[in-house]
């Protein structure tokens, strides 16, 4: 066997090279879009202390695949003290039209589990028990129907949360530290 390094400087006892057939055919896409987008936000020293702004997207893609995609993205900031921040955010995104090529669907669902949708969850947040496989009906090697819920081509979120900053400046945070901006938040999440 020969020896090698790879592209990071490991070493590799061997290499082969196998050419494959593809599994689909390649897509030929063309996009177009619109968006409008508004922001009256005023920021605090880590994020917007009060104001709104929006992004309302439609996308029309054509070609291999047809299919239109909107966002609607609504957030609202409401200043309820000098040191207390009230936001909410509705969310909605989603693919409508025909996302599959034969009898596969090549279009990747998104994933509602994201940090930047709903905060708490992870691809590998679930219990091996929440999960079943094809053999004991148990485990992590099969299929995971609670995992598998948050994948869609269609996302609707929503949040709310309330921001006190801890450290700061005088005018935004209870301790007047301006090196590390810090916020704690409590949240709820939905989706």
């Amino acid at each position: 066997e020969k020896y090698f390094m790879d592209a990071f400087w490991r070493c590799c006892l061997g290499q082969e090279t196998e050419d494959l057939p593809a599994r689909f055919e390649p897509l030929h896409l063309v996009n177009a879009s619109a968006a409008l987008v508004t922001d009256n936000t005023f920021f605090g020293l880590t994020s917007p202390v009060r104001g709104r702004r929006s992004r309302y997207e439609i996308a029309a893609t054509a070609g291999t695949l047809n299919f239109i995609t909107a966002i609607a993205d609504w957030r609202r900031y409401f200043g309820l003290h000098r040191n207390l921040t009230f936001a909410t955010r509705a969310l909605h995104y989603g693919r409508y039209g025909k996302l599959d090529q034969g009898d596969a669907n090549v279009m990747q669902p998104s994933f509602l589990g994201y940090e930047w949708y709903i905060r708490g969850y992870d691809y590998s947040s679930f219990e091996p028990e929440e999960c079943v496989t094809s053999q004991s009906g148990s485990g992590s090697g099969g299929s995971c129907p609670v995992r598998n819920r948050l994948f869609g081509h269609k996302l609707v979120v929503t949040s709310m949360e309330f921001r006190v900053p801890i450290l700061g400046v005088e005018q935004y945070g209870l301790i007047n530290f301006p090196f590390v901006p810090t916020e704690l938040v409590l949240f709820a999440d939905g989706g």
